[in-house]
């Protein structure tokens, strides 16, 4: 999966985004800091439970695996996040 995020340099897969690329990307387009680290951290918090209530809705859709994967690499995102954002 791929997005967009301005910093320094222009960032596209969504698991080597950081926290800092997210914070110099509101900078970027003069959205305030403060409320995007906010964001960031609401974000780390509802996730997990959306990401659980979205596993057990696709179950009959997928492999077991492919949900593992998903779940997996988004909660490893999500606590790499956390540490970043509470370094800071």
């Amino acid at each position: 999966m791929e997005m967009k995020v301005h910093s320094q340099n222009t960032h596209y897969h969504w698991y080597k985004i950081q926290a800092r690329h997210w914070l110099n990307n509101a900078k970027h387009i003069s959205f305030p800091e403060s409320e995007m680290k906010q964001i960031l951290e609401e974000l780390c918090e509802t996730v997990p439970s959306a990401l659980m209530k979205a596993s057990e809705t696709a179950k009959p859709l997928f492999k077991k695996e492919v949900g593992e994967a998903i779940t997996n690499g988004t909660m490893a995102c999500l606590d790499k996040m956390k540490r970043q954002l509470a370094a800071l």
